[in-house]
This record gives structure tokens, sequence and C-alpha cells, in this order.
């Protein structure tokens, strides 16, 4: 939900779409959302740059805390680190 929100917020570089950039792409049709399988750690992580102003919309459009987004985000890189 916070990449989600995240594109909304901020402008595209040359107005490219993220989701569509970033999504799996298959030959053959599939019957789940591949881009809802992928995150955009690179997006996520720009939520810690926002304003103060910013971050607290952001919180509040997806329904949590600042402090709960910032401990997602952490997890987030622990359980990543090793790749």
């Amino acid at each position: 939900m916070l990449q989600k929100s995240m594109i909304s917020q901020l402008p595209s570089p040359a107005g490219l779409n993220p989701k569509a950039y970033r999504s799996f792409k298959t030959f053959c049709t599939d019957l789940s959302n591949p881009q809802r399988n992928i995150l955009d750690g690179e997006l996520c992580w720009k939520f810690l740059h926002l304003s103060t102003m910013e971050r607290n919309e952001v919180a509040r459009k997806i329904g949590a805390s600042e402090d709960q987004i910032f401990e997602d985000l952490m997890e987030f890189d622990r359980l990543a680190a090793h790749f």
C-alpha cells in the first residue's frame, strides 16, 4: 500500500509509469496480478526523504503511522540484506 500511495504522491521521472516498468512480464495468461507481487524498494525508501507533512499524508492515506512504516522499511531492509 505504501508503494501505491508513493506512486501517486511523487512525480515519475520522464513521466514513466513505475508500476508498468517494474512489473513482471510473461508470455502466458496468468490469473494473478503480477504487479502486486513485486515491491519497488527504491520507491518505498523515498518515503524517508519526504517532508514531514508529506509523510503524514502518505501514512494517513494507507492507515498507518509513520513509525510503523519506518519499522516495516527496516524489516524489509533486514530481510533483503543478504541478497
